[in-house]
């Protein structure tokens, strides 16, 4: 499938203002934009999975967590940089996707979503058994450290040259994934998505296709881990909780599965919806979660990004 010109050429209009924020936002706001470009590419990973292949993961979770502490672990112990704590971050979460899959994706159905689902239990157990690797509830600090990469600080204490990095690297990963998606690959993952049996009709290995996806979107959700912990510069076991996984499969869901625009549109309403509500409604946010979660299901099946697309569709109708 061609890439769309148009697309790309928003992607670089939205790209080059994200760029210019650091001059624009103070350090609070920020650090928010921030967290939902880490939050947003984890939710990108989470839907290649769940959104382009129909895989439903409670578990991505300890992908996300792996990724985390081995850059952590990567820097407190050996101080190598950040290129090469980002990559050791992804290459343990890559793995343990790539192992992990082989036994999740022969499962199917409901299996599959109990062999995530006890995944992250186990390792959620395992982290808070060994204290002394990752701290347990009070987890591991690395800041103030000065993150270096090509002789560019990026620590936690200013948020500005760090977000600046995450957004290039986020932005990079948002390309590969459209690339991804828009190639046969992806045409593929579609078609498992849509009807495994017709798609082993054809002559698609589903197996090999669906353990594929599931790796390369724990290496993703690694990546995202490890940008998190190099830049919040505190980490803990929570992050291998199952509910880490389930919050990505509602952004998901309320931005437009299948989409990669649509995750991170919903991850970065919900993380304003929730600064916001914060300091005057604290039980708001999960309550206003429930309900948007059943209007999406009932009445909004593609999820915002759906309702955008159909008022656009109106409005040009109207203008005809």
């Amino acid at each position: 499938m061609p890439i769309d010109m148009r697309k790309l050429f928003a992607f670089g209009v939205v790209f080059a203002l994200m760029a210019i924020a650091p001059g624009l936002l103070n350090p609070y706001q920020l650090s928010i934009l921030l967290k939902i470009l880490i939050w947003g590419l984890f939710a990108m990973s989470y839907d290649l999975v769940f959104g382009y292949t129909g895989l439903l993961s409670l578990g991505h979770s300890v992908y996300f967590g792996l990724g985390a502490y081995g850059a952590a672990l990567m820097m407190l112990q050996m101080h190598p940089g950040i290129a090469i704590s980002l990559a050791a971050g992804v290459l343990l979460g890559g793995l343990a996707a790539a192992l992990i899959g082989l036994l999740a994706v022969r499962s199917g159905g409901h299996g599959f979503i109990i062999v995530t689902a006890v995944t992250a239990l186990l390792f959620y157990l395992l982290a808070q058994s060994q204290r002394n690797v990752t701290g347990g509830d009070d987890g591991l600090t690395l800041g103030p450290l000065p993150l270096q990469i090509a002789g560019w600080s990026a620590g936690c204490a200013d948020p500005g040259p760090a977000y600046l990095l995450v957004l290039v690297v986020a932005g990079l990963s948002f390309l590969l994934l459209y690339a991804l998606v828009r190639a046969p690959l992806g045409l593929a993952l579609r078609c498992v998505r849509e009807n495994e049996p017709r798609a082993q009709a054809l002559g698609y290995d589903t197996i090999t296709l669906k353990w594929l996806a599931f790796a390369l979107s724990g290496g993703a959700a690694a990546l995202a881990g490890a940008l998190y912990a190099l830049t919040n510069c505190h980490i803990s076991t929570a992050l291998f909780h199952w509910l880490v996984s389930a919050d990505a499969l509602i952004w998901t869901l309320f931005g437009g599965m299948g989409t990669l625009v649509g995750p991170l549109l919903g991850t970065g309403v919900f993380f304003i919806l929730r600064e916001g509500l914060s300091g005057i409604w604290q039980v708001g946010y999960p309550i206003l979660v429930g309900l948007t979660l059943l209007l999406i299901a009932r009445f909004f099946p593609q999820g915002l990004l759906g309702i955008i697309k159909g008022l656009g569709q109106t409005l040009r109708g109207f203008s005809r």
